[in-house]
C-alpha cells in the first residue's frame, strides 16, 4: 500500500474487502510472511518482525497475529521453512543455534512448539527439506552423520521418526 513493506493481507476475493491484516515490521521494512499454512482454522507462518528475527507466527479466528515462539531469542531468528500441517500440528525445519537445523513441530502455542528429533546429533544440522504428507505420515529428506541425504518418515514423535528403509526387489539387477 506504499506505507509498509511486504506484510500480511486478507481478502474475500473482492477489492473492497482486501486489506492489510497486520504490519508486523512497521514502516517501510517488511516482515515478509512466508509458508502460510492452515492448521485447523489457525494460520501459521514464518515472518520477521524486526525484533525477533524470522520466527513462527500464528493467527487464530482472524485476530491479530501472535509470535508463536521465539526459538532463538533476539534478532537472529530460527528461520522456519517448509511448513506442513498434519493431525492438528504443523511441522517445519528450524535452527535453534544449539542443535542446528532440525525437524520441529507446533500446535500453534509456545509451550507445544519443540524439536521433534535431533537427527544429526549435536550442533550438526540435518537440514530437513521437501516436507510432504502422505497416508497420514510426514515424509522429508535429511542428512545424518551416518549417511548422505536420505528419505525420512515420521509420525510426529521422536521414537516414530526414522530413516526410511527402501526395499529393493530381489529380481532387480544393476
Amino acid at each position: 500500500d506504499g506505507r509498509s513493506g511486504r506484510e500480511l493481507w486478507i481478502t474475500n476475493g473482492t477489492l473492497t474487502k482486501t486489506k492489510q491484516k497486520a504490519d508486523l515490521n512497521p514502516g517501510a521494512s517488511s516482515s515478509s510472511p512466508d509458508y502460510l499454512t492452515n492448521l485447523d482454522e489457525t494460520l501459521v507462518f514464518s515472518a520477521d518482525d524486526g525484533e525477533h528475527g524470522r520466527e513462527l507466527w500464528s493467527m487464530k479466528d482472524n485476530k491479530k497475529p501472535q509470535l508463536t515462539r521465539d526459538i532463538i531469542p533476539g534478532i537472529k531468528g530460527s528461520n522456519p521453512t517448509d511448513l506442513v500441517a498434519l493431525n492438528n500440528r504443523v511441522y517445519f525445519a528450524a535452527d535453534d543455534s544449539t542443535y542446528g537445523r532440525e525437524l520441529w513441530t507446533s500446535d500453534g502455542s509456545s509451550s507445544q512448539t519443540y524439536m521433534v528429533q535431533d537427527i544429526n546429533p549435536g550442533g550438526l544440522s540435518s537440514e530437513p527439506e521437501s516436507l510432504a504428507i502422505h497416508n497420514n505420515k510426514l515424509y522429508f529428506t535429511a542428512e545424518s552423520y551416518l549417511s548422505a541425504r536420505e528419505i525420512y518418515v515420521s509420525d510426529g514423535t521422536d521414537s516414530g521418526t526414522r530413516e526410511l528403509a527402501l526395499q529393493i526387489p530381489e529380481d532387480l539387477t544393476v
